[in-house]
């Protein structure tokens, strides 16, 4: 590791391990309530426009949502609520304008997705054909691995745990638990942003920091912070490595 990297405090650069990973990312985003950073990972994948070709919707079009097959009458109610039909009406509208055949049938799986998180039932994933990246968004938004381990591709899995390790890390503020991660780059980040929430310098003397060489880095985002919050930049010459005493400095 060197530390000339440029440290993100607390953004995780999310992996998009498949076409329509957004998806479902995005889905229980919009529909939960859920925070999650660099919520804008779908930016630039191919994702239905609600304007596109700038015509306006006319009834006539997809006048009636495609429900799931199988659910109970009670989900159906639910999907029912005006709230929820009308959005997923106007989703699956934008869908059909789709040009590109395969980009549309990803889309109308979404619409499907979508109602699974609705409804947030993880039992329903298996109704849906995008069915991994429906464990995944429950793995998210729930923060819990055993959603992860009813994935079937294992590159997918692999991605859901780490990314749910390093949720659970910052949420437990136990940095020891982004050794679970195996991508070099997520647990890094995971790392980076435990650090992020400290504010005492002994954190620094963690077993952990110490083995994984960021004893320094620790140091300097929490002096660098401190000076931040302080507003002393007399903290910034205290920081150990030069491109955070800088950024220090310039901050001030």
């Amino acid at each position: 590791m060197t530390h000339s990297k440029t440290v993100s405090l607390i953004v995780l650069t999310m992996i998009i391990i498949s076409g329509v990973f957004w998806i479902s990312y995005y889905f229980f985003l919009s529909n939960n309530n859920t925070s999650i950073e660099n919520s804008n990972i779908y930016s630039n994948v191919n994702q239905p426009n609600n304007n596109t070709n700038n015509q306006p919707f006319e009834p006539s079009q997809a006048v009636e949502v495609d429900f799931l097959e199988g659910l109970s009458s009670a989900d159906l109610a639910i999907l029912d609520q005006p709230e929820n039909y009308f959005s997923l009406l106007k989703y699956q509208r934008s869908c059909e304008r789709l040009s590109n055949q395969t980009e549309k049938e990803e889309c109308l799986a979404g619409v499907k997705l979508r109602q699974v998180v609705i409804l947030n039932d993880p039992e329903l994933c298996s109704l849906v054909d995008l069915e991994d990246d429906c464990y995944l968004a429950f793995a998210l938004k729930k923060n819990d691995k055993k959603f992860c381990h009813s994935i079937s591709n294992s590159e997918t899995k692999d991605v859901c745990l780490d990314y749910v390790s390093s949720s659970q890390a910052r949420e437990q503020n136990n940095v020891s638990l982004c050794g679970d991660i195996i991508d070099n780059q997520i647990k890094e980040s995971c790392i980076h942003s435990v650090i992020a929430q400290q504010k005492d310098l002994n954190f620094c003397n963690n077993s952990f920091i110490v083995s994984n060489d960021f004893q320094e880095i620790c140091q300097s985002v929490i002096l660098m912070n401190r000076a931040i919050a302080d507003n002393d930049p007399s903290i910034c010459s205290r920081i150990p490595l030069q491109e955070y005493k800088q950024n220090c400095l310039s901050e001030m």
